[in-house]
């Protein structure tokens, strides 16, 4: 099983996803909770207006997630770490929903003794990304909690959720991607 951390905010991308990203992002995760493969979600949000902050706090509680919100993305990514409930994670960006077939492939993850750091990239959607589909944008990390901790502990060089994926270091990228859902 894993928890499921949704950050609603990344400083390298400027603004936040929207509450409507937000709740399509965590509609993306109910076929993983159903099957059993996902355990926890909590949201992790930081820098948003008062409005959407208390969408964004509707949102989590309409959907049965923990929220958190902080001033600095690094603090919330930290504290929803904290209270993730189980030891391995899938961090995954709000506005993204993960594709068929990518459930399976977590579940075939979870089977593993030792998880290794591994990449969920974005479905190629330029021309690019279609010839070269590593350079695709990151969508989302699926690694030890303790791993992840130990990657945000580095405070200084971890400014956003691509730097921070750089840190926990993956080796591997999932078959399956992420789709833009905003």
């Amino acid at each position: 099983m894993f928890s499921v951390i949704v950050t609603t905010c990344d400083p390298a991308v400027h603004g936040s996803a929207s509450p409507e990203a937000v709740a399509r992002t965590l509609a993306a995760l109910v076929p993983g909770a159903i099957s059993g493969i996902v355990r926890d979600v909590v949201m992790a949000a930081t820098g948003q207006s008062e409005q959407d902050v208390k969408d964004l706090a509707r949102i989590a509680d309409h959907a049965g997630c923990e929220f958190i919100v902080t001033e600095k993305w690094l603090d919330a990514v930290q504290g929803a770490l904290k209270i993730a409930r189980e030891p391995r994670v899938l961090a995954l960006r709000a506005g993204f929903a993960p594709e068929s077939g990518f459930y399976d492939e977590l579940s075939d993850l979870a089977w593993e003794a030792s998880l290794r750091p591994t990449r969920l990239l974005e479905r190629p959607a330029t021309a690019l990304h279609r010839t070269l589909p590593f350079l695709a944008p990151l969508a989302g990390i699926v690694a030890e909690r303790n791993r992840l901790m130990q990657a945000a502990g580095s405070r200084a060089s971890v400014a956003s959720f691509s730097a921070w994926a750089r840190h926990v270091g993956p080796k591997r990228t999932m078959r399956t991607r992420a789709r833009r859902v905003d």
